[in-house]
């Protein structure tokens, strides 16, 4: 991923532009992360002295090989997992400028744009056109021929998606292809317009207008190209920067490199290009993400970077001639801190299960946030008193720490009220039929059950019940509220009515002197039913048994006492 449209820097017209960026974000002026430069091994990948145009993708570098004895170009592919050349092309007089996605590679050849196959071992060709530069991504190559077309090798299918427009700086990724419209009747300057063609809208958006730019690249949302100010403005000096354009947010990030600056790429969040800053030629990398930038070679010979993963590719001339050196970036491995807890929240006396998430990590500090503290991987701590308590987890390694926090948050037991059962009666037994006021008296009571142990029940606060039959009941009112239950128990006695016995038939010497509805005729008439009969209304002599203490006796027995 490359270009090469070094001679196609034009000149910017817009003075708009220029005042857009000097408020745009400055990414150089952010500060810096400490500690996130990475160490660099460095691997000369050539020998021959011949090698150039350097294009990776996962294991693989392709490059261009010119021949030492004629004016022949052939590409390469080295494999880096088996440290040799995997793929050569046939050696003709014109094959150029890979580039190398998947298992394809393509390139420029005297027949046209080539594509060859690293699972099937062919080549195919794209005839009829002189384009150069072609760029893959997917199934779908692009190039310029004066106008942009794209070629997809699924479907098979060409489409030019430029008309007289003067295209050149072509990048494509997924379903977005970009480039620049060269304007050479812009007076003062000519200058260039950056537009995008989305294949899976078919819509043309212009991006920026009455630019100086070249290098044109894209990686997913970020768009990037290099900035020529002293083509818009002579004598500001030669200093060159890159502005990297967010397609998702509409916004502008600018990496001023101080320097001559040609040949950007970008991966993920990481910028490469070729800087002229001293007077010698050298790659640097800017990360987005950490605002850091890091200088990748000191050989003052270094051109045309391509970066993939963490592995930065580019020909170097530092031993007279051209070969391809690697860059492998070893970032240092900082800590992460990350936890979870079994509870947030709780009463006192609150138990909490720590349980440390982090990666990366040789050392736990935890602050608990009520003065106590704890070195343990997964620490249980015991919050005591109620608050509102913020844990800190700070994880470290030979690199660097880090810290996450969280919050605990404690409440004081709650209180229940229960409901209390009570109640009292009217009476607590009597003869049957017994009629008895039940009175409650319970407390923090929502509801009431009452059962009055003769298989009667009530829901009512203060109840009347009858008890039709002697016995002995067991009634019980059960009191509820939303915080539980409670029971009181209470006997009534009923016994069977009063009276019942006191005048029976057979006794017709008791009729006269006791009547059905006194209740003292069982008590006078004990003595007397022996001896009195129906036909002798006299008691006899020879059956003293009136006593004196009987008063109602004397008017039966008078006569006969001795």
């Amino acid at each position: 991923m490359k270009n090469k449209e070094k001679l196609y820097s034009i000149a910017l017209a817009s003075t708009a532009f220029i005042l857009f960026l000097i408020f745009a974000l400055s990414i150089a002026s952010a500060a810096a992360v400490e500690n996130t430069s990475p160490t660099i091994t460095e691997t000369r990948i050539t020998t021959s002295g011949l090698a150039s145009d350097p294009a990776i993708y996962e294991d693989r570098i392709a490059y261009t090989v010119t021949s030492d004895s004629d004016p022949d170009y052939w590409i390469d592919v080295y494999d880096l997992s088996t440290k040799s050349v995997i793929a050569s092309s046939d050696y003709d007089n014109y094959k150029t400028f890979p580039d190398i996605y998947g298992n394809r590679l393509v390139f420029d050849s005297a027949s046209g744009i080539s594509v060859y196959d690293f699972s099937t071992k062919e080549t195919q060709y794209i005839p009829s056109h002189e384009g150069r530069y072609p760029k893959i991504h997917g199934d779908r190559i692009v190039w310029s021929d004066n106008d942009v077309y794209m070629y997809d090798l699924s479907t098979k299918k060409e489409i030019q998606i430029t008309a007289n427009e003067s295209a050149t700086g072509h990048a494509i990724y997924g379903n977005r292809i970009v480039w620049m419209n060269y304007n050479q009747d812009r007076l003062p300057f000519s200058d260039t317009d950056i537009y995008m063609y989305d294949l899976s809208t078919l819509e043309k958006t212009e991006i920026l207008s009455y630019i100086s730019a070249s290098n044109l690249e894209i990686y997913k949302n970020k768009v990037l190209w290099v900035n020529h100010h002293e083509m818009l403005e002579p004598g500001r000096g030669p200093n060159d920067d890159i502005t990297v354009y967010d397609l998702s947010t509409n916004s502008y990030a600018s990496i001023s490199t101080n320097g001559s600056t040609w040949n950007p790429d970008i991966y993920m969040d990481k910028v490469v290009w070729q800087d002229n800053r001293d007077g010698n030629s050298n790659i640097y990398m800017y990360d987005l993400s950490t605002n850091t930038e890091t200088q990748i070679t000191t050989s003052g010979s270094a051109y045309n970077p391509q970066i993939y993963g963490n592995m930065i590719v580019w020909q170097d001339n530092r031993n007279g001639g051209s070969d391809i050196y690697m860059a492998t970036l070893n970032y240092p491995i900082y800590p992460a801190a990350d936890f979870s807890s079994n509870v947030t929240e709780g009463y006192a006396p609150l138990t909490v299960q720590f349980t440390d998430l982090s990666e990366n990590v040789t050392e736990w500090n935890w602050d608990f946030g009520d003065g106590t503290y704890s070195t343990e991987k997964t620490p249980i701590h015991t919050y005591s008193t109620a608050g509102i308590y913020t844990v800190n987890l700070t994880v470290s390694n030979e690199n660097g720490t880090d810290s996450k926090t969280a919050t605990i948050k404690v409440s004081e037991k709650a209180v229940l009220i229960l409901p209390v059962a009570d109640f009292t009666t009217n009476v607590s037994e009597g003869y049957a039929p017994l009629t008895v006021q039940f009175n409650d008296s319970s407390e923090n009571a929502v509801s009431l059950n009452w059962s009055f142990g003769d298989g009667a029940y009530s829901t009512d606060k203060n109840p009347i019940h009858t008890y039709s039959t002697a016995g002995t009941y067991t009634v019980n009112l059960t009191v509820s509220n939303e915080n539980g239950t409670d029971s009181k128990l209470a006997k009534i006695n009923v016994s069977e009515t009063e009276g019942k016995k006191v005048c029976d038939k057979t006794n017709k010497v008791c009729k006269p002197v006791c009547g059905e509805t006194d209740p003292i005729c069982r008590l006078i008439c004990e003595e007397i039913k022996p001896i009195c009969k129906e036909t002798k209304p006299a008691c006899k002599e020879a059956k003293p048994t009136c006593k004196e203490t009987k008063p109602v006796c004397k008017s039966v027995c008078k006569e006969t006492k001795p």
